[in-house]
């Protein structure tokens, strides 16, 4: 297909066309302008959103509790053995102190426990 040689001065309708064609293009470019700085702004809300997880999942990762201010809970007392009505008291105590700990394994949550036991 080839295009059209023009001689001469454009018509009154080939200059009303030429304008509507222009006038089409840059309304389309405009909306596309629009909607690239639309997309832009959501791509920064979605970077600081990842960012943000990455830092709860940091601090999850070091230990944190990963909500707020950490609760006052007191570690568990010392426990020796001499008592079995005190192990029962010890038991109740670790399992609430553990519940705010961040452990990898069972394994580093059984050694963490095992440093309150004393005798």
């Amino acid at each position: 297909m080839s295009t059209p040689e023009f001689q001469g001065d454009p018509t009154p309708a080939e200059e009303r066309i030429a304008k509507m064609v222009y006038e089409a293009m840059q309304a389309d470019l405009a909306a596309q302008m629009q909607a690239t700085a639309q997309l832009q702004a959501g791509l920064r809300d979605l970077q600081g959103g990842f960012e943000a997880l990455a830092g709860k999942m940091a601090e999850l990762e070091r230990g944190g509790h990963g909500g707020g201010p950490r609760p006052n809970i007191s570690p568990p007392e010392k426990y020796d053995g001499a008592s079995r009505q005190l192990a029962d008291q010890f038991i109740s105590q670790v399992e609430a102190a553990a519940e705010f700990e961040r452990f990898r394994d069972e394994r580093q949550k059984i050694l963490w426990a095992q440093s309150y036991l004393s005798g």
